[in-house]
């Protein structure tokens, strides 16, 4: 349950950064959530600290901004999740554009996780407009690619 929280907390950070303005905050029933948005240069910080009746959690998502590119190597996106039930962290790292094989012309991005539950690697593929990729895992020494199409 605790990673499929994560997995939820993760995405609507990523939303935030595009969502939010220098500071935000909503309420839903008694939870309060309070956005920050920090630039310098190319790298933008967002802070989301949710306070709900069992605990806090605080989510900080650092990455690169304002590139050219729409798959810049060596990009990269970094969020910390800091809780009293809830702690992790997660990287994506831009490897590159693929040029030739099954991934040609796919934007290469590895995904890795750490929690108390485990680490989780997982590499992504995918278009411009993110509509069709595949991502690669691999789950106890199997290796399981999932294709997707928007």
């Amino acid at each position: 349950m605790k990673k499929i929280f994560l997995a939820i907390a993760l995405l609507f950070v990523v939303i935030s950064l595009t969502a939010c303005g220098p500071t935000t905050t909503t309420t839903n029933g008694g939870d309060v959530e309070t956005t920050t948005k920090t630039e310098d240069g190319d790298t933008t910080t967002v802070t989301t600290t949710t306070t709900t009746e069992d605990e806090t959690i605080t989510t900080t998502v650092t990455g690169t901004e304002g590139v050219d590119s729409w798959c810049p190597e060596g990009g990269d996106w970094t969020v910390t999740v800091e809780g009293t039930e809830t702690t992790g962290e997660a990287t994506w790292k831009i490897d590159k554009l693929i040029s030739g094989g099954q991934f040609d012309g796919l934007c290469h991005v590895v995904y890795t996780a750490t929690s108390p539950q485990g680490d989780i690697l997982i590499d992504y593929y995918f278009n411009e407009d993110g509509t069709e990729g595949f991502f690669e895992m691999d789950m106890n020494g199997q290796k399981i690619t999932q294709e997707w199409h928007g």
